[in-house]
């Protein structure tokens, strides 16, 4: 019996955690009770709403615009059905809801298109070829950050410390915040 209630016990940590072997587990676990007791926002225009430390357990974001939606410190959010939206990739969501890169974890040619990071620390970070497109960065903290060849057309940057930051072959248009940044010295130039 032992040994039955702890194979149980490994495999849901491993769905719950996103494990890719155990989808189907997981996806059983988190849509069954949210049939019955999650919030439903499938579909909707959340555009600019803030789910800071809110419980989200069972919520269901089914294809909703995530536009600069604020995930700061929600809890469960790694409960939540995630279907057709941003949060669709765990590293995107687990950014989103800590503000802050987890070691070891690639965020190269990340789509963060649109997504909330105000105030986020995101020194010494690779967001290489990352497109950062309407996104807010706004009191972001990019030291020494490598935005090399970052697509960021229309992205808020304000108050950004861009401090030592490698911005080589952005992409960026009229709609591109950058004033008021604490840009200090930048490099302009190729990354090492």
């Amino acid at each position: 019996m032992f040994v039955v209630s702890r194979c149980a016990f490994v495999i849901s940590q491993r769905a719950i955690y996103g494990n890719p072997p155990d989808r189907l587990i997981r996806a059983i676990a988190i849509n069954f009770p949210s049939s019955i007791a999650g919030t439903s926002f499938r579909g909707a225009n959340l555009t600019d709403a803030d789910f800071s430390y809110a419980s989200l357990a069972n919520t269901t974001f089914i294809g909703a615009d995530l536009t600069r939606t604020r995930f700061y410190l929600a809890q469960k959010l790694h409960l939540a059905i995630t279907t057709k939206t941003i949060l669709a990739n765990r590293t995107v969501l687990n950014l989103l809801d800590f503000l802050a890169a987890e070691p070891g974890i690639s965020y190269k040619g990340l789509n963060l298109k649109g997504v909330n990071l105000n105030q986020a620390t995101l020194s010494d970070l690779d967001l290489t070829a990352t497109n950062l497109s309407g996104a807010t960065l706004e009191n972001a903290d990019l030291q020494r950050a490598n935005l090399s060849q970052v697509r960021a057309l229309g992205t808020n940057f304000r108050n950004a410390n861009l401090t030592h930051a490698c911005l080589d072959d952005w992409d960026t248009d009229d709609r591109t915040q950058l004033p008021e940044s604490t840009i200090g010295y930048v490099r302009i130039g190729k990354s090492q």
